[in-house]
């Protein structure tokens, strides 16, 4: 099922047609239904793990480089670093004692071999929203290198769509780190755009996305009336899961 498919049933079921326009000629044209619907994707990835919840964000940390931004993050479980050698996990660390065991500016420290990582806090108040990585020195002159600021024009790249990682020590060479951990779905954008719920659950779309409609018009008994039916198809799947897990085991032990 495709965003236009998608858009298309929710609007006939829940007979909101002044979410589309040309709903008369069969266009569908998005008209805040998408919102309804991406935003119920995001719950069903928020109430079960999935076969393809679990991903890997890779990018090249070039020679001297430490920091990572993944996107659509709900949760970080490993970080790995690879090069010619092989590949290797990361210690995990907390902000404060990454600090403290590199107090010195990054970009004066000994690169060498990454061991740790940590996740930062490290966006700007509201008032400085406007300060960009290439003109932050008119607020301050120290202490920058670990700051997500928006960056782009109109903020194209906001700092809340990201999750800083510092890899410390910085890497002598180019290596490449993959963050491993639980991620939203795509967002559904353009009208041919799919994922994981629209491909293999798209009755599971529906429901979500009429949920939330019912949740934010403050209709809560409805809405409630859309989770359990939501809850128990999720069951369902939870224990076709279960069941492969321990089918799994039991072949690995016999």
């Amino acid at each position: 099922m495709s965003l236009l498919s998608a858009r298309t049933q929710f609007c006939k079921l829940s007979g909101r047609h002044d979410l589309v326009t040309n709903f008369a000629g069969g266009t569908y044209t998005d008209n805040g239904a998408n919102w309804f619907i991406n935003r119920g994707i995001d719950e069903l990835d928020l109430m079960m793990i999935t076969p393809k919840s679990m991903r890997d964000y890779k990018v090249d940390l070039a020679a001297d480089a430490h920091i990572v931004t993944p996107q659509r993050v709900i949760a970080v479980h490993e970080v790995w670093i690879a090069d010619d050698d092989g590949r290797w996990q990361l210690e995990e660390k907390d902000e404060s004692w990454m600090r403290d065991k590199y107090p010195t500016p990054y970009s004066e420290l000994t690169s060498g071999l990454p061991l740790y990582y940590a996740h930062f806090k490290s966006e700007l108040s509201p008032d400085l929203k406007a300060l960009r990585s290439t003109t932050y020195t008119t607020q301050y002159t120290y202490d920058h290198e670990d700051v997500l600021y928006h960056e782009g024009e109109g903020d194209a790249s906001p700092h809340y769509k990201k999750t800083r990682l510092i890899v410390m020590p910085p890497t002598d060479v180019l290596r490449t780190v993959s963050v491993k951990g639980r991620f939203f779905s795509e967002e559904l954008s353009t009208d041919t755009d799919e994922n994981y719920w629209t491909y293999v659950h798209e009755d599971l779309v529906i429901l979500a996305a009429m949920m939330i409609m019912e949740r934010t018009f403050r209709n809560y008994s409805g809405a409630e009336e859309y989770r359990n039916e939501i809850v128990k198809k999720l069951n369902l799947l939870d224990m076709g899961l279960v069941e492969e897990e321990c089918n799994n085991v039991t072949q690995m032990e016999g």
